[in-house]
């Protein structure tokens, strides 16, 4: 787990130019008052969190502040503020440098992902740093609501997540018997719509057996010509046949 080693502070507050180094296990600032103290933590969650915003913190009479955090892994992580500049820039362990602007009011994503410094979720509405204690601050989640410590220890073992699953659910069932709800009146009203056509399946088979018929009697006007045509053939033989025997009868005589 990576740690403060180092921080400078200079023109933040009361800082003109302050370095300070860290142990990896406990470390305790203190002093008289108003030397400072509050704004050494101050300098530091304002580089961690973007907190607090303005610019009200640049030490009066100058026109930047810049505060250096430097990690036992070897990154450095700086943060610069003028009236006219607001940016981050990152050293990693390779000794790349990255520079980031226009963020706003949270941290850079790339920042909060490289770092994995972040706030811990108490409940929706409240965050804080489990590493970083204020002045006269009691001791972790002691002082907080019932309802808040149980959230956030549901979130540290991760209950929040069942939680948010079975929310998820819930919604998703009484959407789904909305829709089932919405999809039934439709059903009945296309069944209503439906029954002034009932006379179609009737209508159907009626013409089922119109085609029938129909195909029935082409069957017999084909018939019929036939026969018709065999008749006027037969007649045509039987002229023939007459014809010939009448020649042959005036013949003889």
């Amino acid at each position: 787990m990576k740690y403060i080693k180092k921080i400078i502070l200079e023109n933040f507050q009361s800082h003109k130019y302050t370095t300070l180094e860290f142990d990896k296990q406990l470390n305790v600032i203190v002093g008289p008052s108003d030397q400072g103290k509050t704004a050494i933590i101050r300098a530091i969650k304002w580089v961690l969190y973007n907190e607090p915003s303005g610019n009200y913190f640049i030490r009066q009479g100058e026109k930047e502040c810049v505060v250096t955090i430097f990690f036992d892994n070897h990154v450095i992580l700086k943060r610069i503020k003028s009236s006219s500049k607001n940016l981050y820039i990152l050293h990693d362990s390779d000794g790349q440098e990255f520079i980031y602007e226009g963020f706003g009011r949270n941290v850079p994503m790339d920042i909060i992902e490289k770092m994995n410094i972040k706030k811990l979720d108490l409940d929706i509405n409240e965050s804080t740093s489990i590493n970083i204690g204020e002045q006269l601050e009691g001791p972790f989640l002691l002082s907080k609501k019932t309802s808040t410590r149980a959230n956030a220890i549901g979130r540290l073992v991760g209950v929040h997540f069942v939680d948010k699953a079975v929310k998820d659910i819930l919604r998703d069932i009484r959407n789904l018997q909305v829709n089932k709800k919405s999809l039934g009146n439709k059903l009945f009203e296309l069944n209503k719509q439906l029954e002034k056509y009932e006379y179609l399946d009737t209508l159907k088979k009626n013409i089922e057996v119109i085609d029938e018929l129909n195909q029935t009697a082409k069957q017999k006007r084909m018939k019929k010509l036939i026969l018709e045509k065999l008749k006027k053939k037969h007649d045509s033989l039987i002229l023939e046949k007459l014809k010939h025997e009448y020649l042959i009868n005036n013949l003889k005589n």
